[in-house]
């Protein structure tokens, strides 16, 4: 299981914190992570260096999905400003399993249903680096866990799922 994920449970009225919002030692290596990704040194990360950032936490995000997660986050730009980033930084170093397997689920939860359908979980496992999974198998996971029956996963069952995983 990855050290951390990241959450895309965003609104259209998301506002960036300002800085001053981190005491200063913690806003300097805040900074340096930033920077260190910042590969082209324009001042904000595109999908291709946020997607470098993340692969290093552990989360292997395909770039379309970076792509779609900078859009929401920022309310349209295509691009992580600084602010953007103290702001979702937290989301991408969660403080607990419980909260690392809840971010798991709401980044896979790509239609915001609650629940995890076939496809959603296909993308999952191909991301995770499953790349020839078929759909057999795939049904195969979701039935094992899927405790209602209803050939989705909630987040109580893909907990189970994720816990005997590791």
């Amino acid at each position: 299981m990855t050290e951390s994920i990241i959450t895309a449970n965003v609104s259209s009225d998301y506002k960036a914190p300002i800085s001053g919002n981190y005491d200063p030692e913690r806003l300097v290596k805040m900074r340096k992570i930033f920077d260190d990704f910042d590969a082209d040194r324009s001042g904000k990360l595109d999908a291709h260096e946020f997607q470098v950032l993340l692969g290093q936490f552990g989360i292997p995000l395909p770039l379309d999905q970076c792509i779609k997660y900078i859009t929401e986050q920022t309310g349209g730009s295509d691009e992580l400003t600084f602010d953007d980033f103290l702001a979702i930084y937290p989301k991408i170093k969660p403080r607990s399993l419980e909260e690392e397997i809840k971010n798991a689920f709401e980044l896979v939860d790509l239609d915001k249903s609650g629940k995890l359908g076939k496809s959603e979980i296909k993308l999952m496992m191909i991301a995770a680096g499953v790349k020839d999974i078929t759909d057999a198998e795939v049904d195969f996971l979701i039935s094992e866990y899927d405790l209602d029956q209803d050939d989705e996963l909630d987040f109580d069952e893909f907990k189970k799922f994720m816990l005997d995983d590791i």
